[in-house]
């Protein structure tokens, strides 16, 4: 689905199961993307933090982040 409103916009996009695995959004703070896995954890967040500089996480199974960029 692609939508936008007063927030930004966004494409989500879903599984087979109706489940969201991925976000790719804008929004006044710039560009975002999230990942899923099959439990609905979040796995991979990169984003443009407020100070212009990028952010990338990646997270284990259980949520908890694995790595980071920057550290």
């Amino acid at each position: 689905m692609l939508g936008a409103d007063e927030n930004g916009a966004r494409l989500t996009l879903w599984d087979e199961a109706g489940e969201v695995r991925a976000v790719l959004g804008a929004d006044k703070s710039g560009p975002a993307l999230a990942l899923v896995d099959k439990a609905g954890k979040l796995r991979l967040t990169l984003q443009r933090k407020p100070a212009g500089s990028p952010s990338l996480h990646l997270s284990d199974q259980d949520g908890t982040v694995i790595w980071r960029a920057p550290q």
